[in-house]
């Protein structure tokens, strides 16, 4: 479909008043009688095409928070001593790849090593793990540094349900395909619910100490990462908000599938 920019409408628009304001050429009429009459047709065409582009265009919501958001002023850090709050298990180790499967669908971690220099690196490294605002930084002989990227791909099935939790850092979501129904209670000792429809296209960006839980109205692929008030990637940790998480019926998080990379174990936490 073709899509009118400024300028273009600008010229359709004086063409079509201009043809209003052209004399007739039917003998006998003139241009006084007819020229009011086309010049309403013309304004009526205007509002139908205008009308038309409007229904058939979809803007991409942003949900929550614009660019500028400031993370560390919202939410309440003090949700973590509610007696309905309780720390999450860990996830599988401290950072690396991992993939998991359940009832509700897929769950994996893909990582992109960097070089120093913040190059994407093709190969791995065996070496400790542990976590800076980057993502996650791994030891190689004790000495070298190398820093990763991570996103999480989330695919779950309709009418399942995910999260329940809170976070330290602020949870950013993309939805690839599908729509899926957000709640979140910015302020947990209110417990206000929030609601709020995404779909394809959509980004949420869910502040940290806020309690979330996922509904999924359509089979949905989206990507997850947690970030910190400066925007860099923050290490995954979770605390379970009972009101929500009881929502989530137990028997869909028994995993049928899990690899924590190297055969491990995943923990559970997650999810």
């Amino acid at each position: 479909m073709t899509v009118l920019m400024r300028s273009d409408w600008s010229v359709f628009s004086d063409t079509m008043m201009m043809r209003a304001r052209a004399p007739p050429h039917v003998p006998g009429v003139t241009a006084t009688h007819r020229a009011p009459f086309r010049r309403v047709f013309a304004h009526l065409f205007l509002l139908l095409v205008a009308f038309a582009l409007g229904r058939v265009s979809k803007r991409v919501s942003i949900v929550y928070l614009p660019d500028s958001w400031l993370p560390t002023t919202l939410g309440d850090p003090r949700v973590y001593d509610l007696a309905s709050v309780t720390e999450a298990a860990p996830g599988p180790g401290e950072g690396g790849e991992f993939r998991f499967e359940d009832a509700r669908g897929a769950y994996e971690r893909r990582e992109f090593p960097l070089d120093d220099d913040g190059d994407r690196r093709g190969g791995g490294g065996g070496g400790a793990s542990n976590a800076n605002a980057m993502g996650t930084t791994t030891l190689v002989g004790g000495r070298r540094r190398k820093r990763s990227l991570f996103v999480n791909l989330v695919f779950t099935r309709a009418g399942h349900l995910r999260s329940g939790d809170i976070h330290v850092c602020a949870q950013l979501n993309v939805v690839v395909a599908g729509r899926a129904r957000l709640t979140t209670i910015p302020d947990a000792r209110a417990g206000e619910e929030v609601v709020r429809e995404l779909a394809a296209g959509d980004r949420a960006v869910i502040p940290p100490h806020v309690p979330h839980l996922y509904e999924f109205v359509e089979d949905t692929l989206m990507t997850e990462a947690w970030l910190d008030d400066d925007k860099t990637q923050c290490k995954f940790k979770a605390w379970l908000y009972e009101p929500l998480r009881k929502r989530i019926p137990k028997k869909t998080l028994e995993r049928v599938v899990e690899d924590a990379g190297g055969g491990g174990r995943a923990r559970s936490g997650r999810g």
